[in-house]
């Protein structure tokens, strides 16, 4: 169990990552979310989110003794040497797993998938940063590639989880130059078990086909952690081109 400085609560979450995926939705029910994974039940404490933000509570699927679970994890490891929970580091790259010594234990023992509907990323035009909201055109629910791993503050122990990124397929490259690493259904037997080896599982952490994947921009309620309603993922149109006389 990895160790922290000291357990306090914050209103504003700084979050340490290579600057993307700092929001992602699951705006499904209970029932659906088990059903994609083929387990029994939802924890009750789930409700659909719009606008999950670092350090908020999420669901994550693990590889217990008897069968894959449903649990509810905090979105952000413990940034290293911080007095503080408000930081957190909620990424980490593929590329670099192995080497990174928050990652490489829960990348050989501590692997997990982690539910979603989309993600949100922001793009700047004339000066201003527009949500743009992922998704894959089918809107099924997909899983990131996660990892997890227990914390002990004081008295207080979590457990937390963290997404994985990639590079960012032809679609997105407009965006951000990195996406989360989207896990084929048919591979999340394979990337939750514990008798496979860490180094094969790479060749899983690739960008997701474009064509499978949808961009629209979204209310810039979203801005806001605090806002979690259906709104904050309703379409809206981007600001017309400027023209210039040159």
């Amino acid at each position: 169990m990895m160790q922290c400085l000291n357990l306090l609560t914050c209103n504003r979450v700084e979050y340490k990552s290579n600057k993307m995926c700092g929001r992602y939705t699951l705006a499904k029910t209970k029932k659906a979310v088990a059903e994609h994974y083929s387990l029994p039940s939802c924890p009750d404490s789930f409700k659909p989110r719009y606008n999950i933000a670092p350090a908020q509570n999420n669901l994550v699927v693990i590889q217990t003794e008897k069968q894959n679970e449903l649990r509810m994890m905090e979105w952000g490891f413990p940034w290293s040497g911080s007095p503080s929970l408000s930081r957190r580091v909620i990424n980490g790259r593929a590329e670099t797993l192995m080497q990174k010594s928050s990652f490489k234990n829960s990348f050989r023992h501590r692997r997990c998938l982690i539910p979603a509907d989309g993600f949100i990323e922001w793009k700047s035009i004339h000066g201003t940063k527009y949500p743009h909201h992922m998704a894959l055109k089918s809107d099924e629910i997909f899983s990131f590639a996660g990892l997890w791993s227990e914390f002990q503050c004081k008295e207080n122990s979590f457990q937390a989880f963290c997404i994985i990124t990639t590079e960012a397929n032809t679609l997105l490259q407009s965006i951000h130059h990195r996406m989360p690493a989207i896990l084929k259904s048919d591979d999340y037997d394979r990337w939750l078990s514990s008798e496979s080896n860490p180094l094969s599982l790479h060749s899983l952490l690739t960008p997701y086909p474009d064509e499978l994947m949808s961009i629209r921009t979204i209310s810039r309620k979203v801005n806001s952690a605090k806002n979690n309603t259906p709104e904050c993922l309703q379409s809206e149109d981007l600001p017309p081109v400027q023209e210039t006389l040159f």
